[in-house]
Order: C-alpha cells, then sequence, then structure tokens
C-alpha cells in the first residue's frame, strides 16, 4: 500500500523544517533574528522548524536569504557545484575544531595520545543562540 499524499508531505514539511533549524543554528542565528529578518514572529520559525506549519515557496527563498544558502539547500536538494553550502561549512567547522584538539595536546606535551584516550568535541548553543565549540575529556 501507497502512502498518502498528506503523510508524504507532511515528512517534506519535517525535513524542510529540520534543515532551516539546522542553518539557522550553523549560522549562530536565534529562532527571534531569524523572525525579524522576515518580519514574522518567532512561534512562526518555530512552526516552521518543526514542521507544524507549511512553508511556502515564496517563503523559502526569503528564508534561504536570510540564511544565506540557496533555496535548493533547504529543500535538501543538491546546490550548484560552485556555491559553499552549509554542510561543507559545517565540515570546515569540525577539521577546525579537529585541528585546535591537536595544538592544544601539543602544547600540553601530549602528542602521544594512547589510542584508549578520547576528547570530546561538541557544539554548545550560547543565549544568544549562536554555537560555540566544546572540546573536552570525556567524563570518568
Amino acid at each position: 500500500m501507497t502512502k498518502r499524499l498528506t503523510e508524504t508531505t507532511a515528512q517534506m514539511d519535517c525535513a524542510i523544517g529540520s534543515r532551516i533549524r539546522s542553518i539557522r543554528l550553523l549560522r549562530g542565528m536565534s529562532q527571534m533574528a531569524l523572525a525579524e529578518r522576515l518580519g514574522i514572529t518567532f512561534q512562526q520559525v518555530q512552526k516552521y522548524e518543526k514542521g507544524t506549519n507549511r512553508v511556502a515557496a515564496s517563503t523559502l527563498v526569503i528564508i534561504s536569504g536570510a540564511l544565506q544558502v540557496s533555496p535548493m539547500e533547504l529543500l535538501g536538494l543538491e546546490a550548484d557545484a560552485g556555491e559553499n553550502t552549509a554542510f561543507a561549512e559545517l565540515t570546515h567547522r569540525y577539521r577546525d575544531l579537529e585541528l585546535r584538539v591537536a595544538r592544544a595536546r601539543r602544547a600540553l606535551g601530549s602528542d602521544d595520545i594512547a589510542p584508549e584516550t578520547s576528547v570530546t568535541i561538541g557544539v554548545e548553543i550560547d543565549k544568544a543562540g549562536r554555537m560555540q565549540p566544546l572540546v573536552g575529556s570525556p567524563p570518568n
């Protein structure tokens, strides 16, 4: 039995909303800041991100401009080859964090880390809605 159109579109709405949220967080932008750029309430942004409300095509284009990505990226379609996608930026940030960890290990004189030793790399969202890198040892 095939899925009904309403089930499929609901899944797409959630996926688009999830990409809006991910890219917004990657940009270090709060829901309030995005809402102000769009001229809507932060509650409306929240509904878009959760997939509760469907994003109109015209609104998607405006959101993509505010987030500095292509509309195709918000739709989950491949962006132009020459374009710097949010995923590429996230990959760059991850590599930057790895480099910082390596430098910190060298500075601490622990260049020869045992294989069982690990370092936790994560991201925290500060009160302003910006992503801040977290680097530390795992809990014992």
